[in-house]
C-alpha cells in the first residue's frame, strides 16, 4: 500500500502540480495509468475532458434550439436525448 506521500508524488508525475486534497488524491492515484491530455495549465484524464466537451456541446445545441424554437421544443429534445442515453447504457 502506497503512503500519501508516494501517492502525491505519482499523481504530480502524471498530472502535473495540480491542487490536491485528500478526497481526490486516491481517485487520481488509482486512475494515473489512464490516458491524459493537457487541459489548460495541467493534465487531466482524457475521458473527463471528452465528457466535459460533449456536455458543453450538448448544452450549446440545446440553448440554440431554445432560442430558435422555444423552451417547449428544447425540453422535448433534452428528454429524447436523455432517453437515448439511458437506453444506450442498458
Amino acid at each position: 500500500m502506497a503512503t500519501a506521500k508516494q501517492k502525491h508524488a505519482a499523481v504530480v508525475a502524471t498530472f502535473g502540480n495540480i491542487p490536491l486534497d485528500s478526497e481526490n488524491l486516491d481517485w487520481l492515484y488509482s486512475r494515473r495509468h489512464l490516458p491524459t491530455v493537457r487541459d489548460g495549465k495541467w493534465r487531466d484524464l482524457r475521458y473527463v475532458v471528452e465528457c466535459d466537451e460533449l456536455e458543453r456541446g450538448v448544452r450549446t445545441a440545446l440553448d440554440r434550439i431554445r432560442t430558435r424554437d422555444g423552451a417547449r421544443v428544447r425540453r422535448e429534445v433534452a428528454d429524447r436525448l436523455a432517453d437515448s442515453i439511458t437506453q444506450e447504457g442498458k
